[in-house]
Formats: structure tokens, C-alpha cells, sequence
């Protein structure tokens, strides 16, 4: 699987920058590179990373601003495609925070793990768990699909260190944790966080 790079932070230390919104522009901060999580997550089914976590010419992803730079669209996770119908597990223990149709991520999975990481998996033809479940490494949680904004049979799994922020998950998923940046980005819109 290829591995890709997010924009690095901006910035030599200090807090996290965020900047007001601009008009038709979603406000974001951009945070440091944050440690991988321990253990890794194990990934949630074998394919092919078809969108990278990052700036995208995807119209239907929304606009940030990273730092100082406007993006006009940018992909909050990474797209792994596999023949449709492929099972999609766990990739931590964990509750299961969330389960069903989220707009544009359509049926949709978001998992609670212990130290309030969270894993989000989107475009899944069927939900296989329910709001509350205990699901272990491997736990089946759907089968991939393609509904919502989806323009083929793909997973898109996010990782997220708080509801709203979402970090590269090729950080989490590398064998070593170190491969890849894990640049952090809080996306003040309604993702579908805790219900």
C-alpha cells in the first residue's frame, strides 16, 4: 500500500493556529504531528488507497484552510478500495459510538476506542453492528460499498483524536507508526462525532 505525506504543520512549535473563515472557506486549526496511537490499528480490510488523507480536486469534499493555506477541497481520511461486498473490521477494540447513514459518508461506522481515539468507516454498502456494541481487532462492521458521495466501491476510513479533528490514519496503520505525517486538522462542521 502506498504510503502519502500530508502538508506538514506550519509552524516551529507553539499552539495550535487557527484562523477565522473566510467567506466559503470552512474554518480549521492545523495542530502539530501528534505520536502515533499504541498499539496500531490494524488495518480494516486489504486493497488499494485510491484517495490519500489531504488536499483533493474531489469537488464534494469540503474547503479548509490549513495553517495559512486555503484548500479548496481536502479528503479528512484515506479511500481503500476492494471488490465490492468486502468485509470491513475493527481496526481496534472499542464500543461502537455510531452506525447508520451519515449524508455524504453514507452508511456509516464510528468506533470509540479506550484514550477517546476514534475510527470512522464510510461508503459501506450494509452495517453489520449496532450503536453500543463492544467490537474487538477484526469485528466485522459492514461490508464496503459505495453509497453516499462515493463515485465507486471503496472504504474511507478517518482517524480522530477528538470529535472533530481528524488526523492522517497512514500514521496509525503503519507497521513501524512512523511512517507518514499525522498532521491534525479540526473541522468545525457536523461530522458525525458522538450521538
Amino acid at each position: 500500500m502506498a504510503a502519502h505525506s500530508a502538508p506538514a504543520s506550519p509552524g516551529d512549535g507553539g499552539p495550535p493556529l487557527v484562523l477565522e473563515a473566510l467567506p466559503g472557506i470552512v474554518p480549521v486549526a492545523a495542530g502539530h504531528p501528534l505520536e502515533p496511537a499504541v498499539p496500531h490499528l490494524a488495518w480494516p480490510l486489504s486493497g488499494e488507497i485510491t484517495q490519500a488523507f489531504g488536499p483533493t480536486s474531489y469537488w464534494f469534499e469540503p474547503r479548509v484552510v490549513v495553517g495559512r493555506v486555503a484548500y479548496p477541497h481536502f479528503h479528512t481520511g484515506i479511500d481503500i478500495a476492494a471488490p465490492f461486498g468486502t468485509a470491513v473490521a475493527a481496526a481496534a477494540p472499542g464500543q461502537v459510538e455510531f452506525a447508520g447513514w451519515e449524508g455524504g459518508y453514507g452508511e456509516t461506522v464510528v468506533v470509540l476506542h479506550p484514550g477517546g481515539l476514534r475510527t470512522l468507516y464510510a461508503h459501506l454498502n450494509s452495517v453489520r453492528v449496532a450503536r453500543g456494541r463492544t467490537v474487538e481487532v477484526g469485528t466485522v462492521l459492514g461490508l464496503e460499498g459505495a453509497t453516499g458521495n462515493a463515485t465507486g466501491p471503496h472504504l474511507h476510513f478517518e482517524v480522530r483524536t477528538a470529535p472533530q479533528v481528524v488526523v492522517n490514519p497512514m500514521g496509525y496503520l503503519a507497521p513501524d507508526g512512523l511512517s507518514g505525517q499525522n498532521d491534525a486538522v479540526a473541522i468545525n462542521w457536523g461530522l458525525p462525532a458522538t450521538r
